[in-house]
C-alpha cells in the first residue's frame, strides 16, 4: 500500500503486506486525529486498518501465524463502511469472507462463504453468519435501505443473488434471505449497482452474474424489470451506471462482457444498455483484453455521461495498455 502526495507525487508512506490485496481501499479516522486511516485486504483473511498519517498497522483481523484457511477464514472482498450496531458512536464493517483460492477449478465441495460485521475500532468480529445455500462467496456485499444485497457462487460453481434485511444479519441468520436470481449455473461476483432505473423514486439494482447475463431488479416489488443476455460470455465486472442516452434523463447501464469461458476468452464486449427499456444501444468490442470495470462521468460538460475503459493490446508482439474515453452520442 502506497500514499501519495497529491501536489508532487512522493511517497508520503509504504506498507508491505502479508498476502495479495485486491481491495479498493475504505477510509475513516478510527483514531480522531482528522486524518482518515484506510482499511485493505485480499487473500488469506488479509484485512488492515493502517493509520492515514505514518502506514502504522492499527488492527488486523488474522493476527496468528497459523493459515487461516485452516480455521475457516478465506478471502475478503471489499467492505462497507455502514451504521454503529453496537452503539460505541463509531461506523462499523460490512464484508464477505469466502471462495478457498487452493482449490482446483473442478473441485465443486466448497467451504460456505459468511457475510460479517466488524467493529471497525478493533476488526473484531461482531456478528457474522453463512451464506443461506452453503456456497462460496467473492461478492463485495452492499448496504442499503436497511438491507443487505450479497452473492454466492464462483467462476464454475453455481450460486445466488440474495438480499436480505440487516436485522437477520444482526440475528447471524440468513436463512430467511431472499434470491433475486437464483439457480444460476455460474456465481455471482461483481457487486451490482443502484440506480433510479423507472420514475417511482425507489433505487432499483442491476447485477451481473459471471455468466454474462445483466438483470435489472425492481428495487420496490423485487420482480426483474429487464434482463440482457449474450450467450457465451461470462463476466466479473460490475455493471456501471450513467446518463449516456440522448432521449431521457433517466439511468443508464454499461457493462464489459468476456466471449468464452473462464481462464480461454476470445474477445471482449462493451455495451451500454438503455436504463429505461433495457435495449441494447451501443456495442464494440475494442482491446485484446478489457477485464475490468470502467468509470462513467461527464468528461466535455454537455449533460451526458462518458466512459473511461481500461484495454490491453498486444502490439508487435508487446503487451500495451491504454486507456480509452468513450463518447456513446
Amino acid at each position: 500500500a502506497m500514499a501519495i502526495d497529491g501536489s508532487n507525487g512522493e511517497y508520503l508512506w509504504t506498507k508491505e503486506n502479508g498476502n495479495e490485496w485486491f481491495l479498493s481501499a475504505q477510509q475513516f479516522d478510527q483514531n480522531g486525529d482528522l486524518i482518515p486511516d484506510l482499511l485493505f485486504g485480499g487473500r488469506d483473511a488479509e484485512l488492515q486498518l493502517i493509520d492515514g498519517s505514518n502506514g502504522d498497522l492499527i488492527w488486523q483481523f488474522w493476527e496468528d501465524e497459523e493459515n487461516p484457511n485452516d480455521y475457516g477464514w478465506y478471502n475478503f472482498y471489499n467492505p462497507q463502511i455502514i451504521i454503529d450496531i453496537n452503539n460505541d458512536g463509531y461506523s462499523d464493517i460490512l464484508c464477505a469472507n469466502g471462495g478457498d483460492h487452493s482449490l482446483d477449478a473442478i473441485e465443486t465441495d466448497r467451504p460456505p462463504g459468511h457475510i460479517m460485521i466488524l467493529d471497525a475500532i478493533s476488526g473484531d468480529i461482531l456478528k457474522s453468519a453463512v451464506v443461506p445455500d452453503s456456497n462460496e462467496t467473492y461478492m463485495s456485499p452492499l448496504f442499503f435501505n436497511d438491507k443487505i444485497l450479497f452473492g454466492t457462487g464462483g467462476e464454475t460453481i453455481e450460486g445466488n443473488l440474495w438480499i436480505a434485511n440487516l436485522s437477520d444479519l444482526l440475528n447471524e441468520d440468513l436463512s430467511n434471505a431472499i434470491p433475486l436470481i437464483s439457480n444460476l449455473e455460474l456465481g455471482m461476483i461483481a457487486p451490482p449497482s443502484l440506480a433510479f432505473l423507472n420514475s417511482d423514486s425507489v433505487l432499483d439494482i442491476i447485477a451481473q452474474s459471471f455468466d454474462g447475463k445483466i438483470t435489472a431488479i425492481d428495487g420496490d416489488n423485487m420482480e426483474i424489470l429487464w434482463q440482457v443476455n449474450i450467450p457465451g460470455t461470462e463476466s466479473a465486472a460490475s455493471p456501471i451506471i450513467g446518463n449516456f442516452t440522448i432521449d431521457d434523463n433517466y439511468a443508464d447501464v454499461f457493462a464489459t462482457l468476456y466471449v468464452g469461458a473462464e481462464s480461454s476468452y476470445s474477445d471482449f464486449y462493451q455495451l451500454m444498455i438503455n436504463g429505461n427499456t433495457g435495449e441494447i444501444e451501443y456495442i464494440d468490442s475494442i482491446g485484446d483484453f478489457n477485464f475490468s470495470t470502467p468509470i462513467a462521468f461527464d468528461s466535455d460538460q454537455n449533460g451526458k455521461d462518458e466512459v473511461l475503459i481500461s484495454v490491453t493490446n498486444n502490439i508487435n508482439g508487446e503487451w500495451q495498455h491504454e486507456l480509452l474515453l468513450i463518447d456513446l452520442i
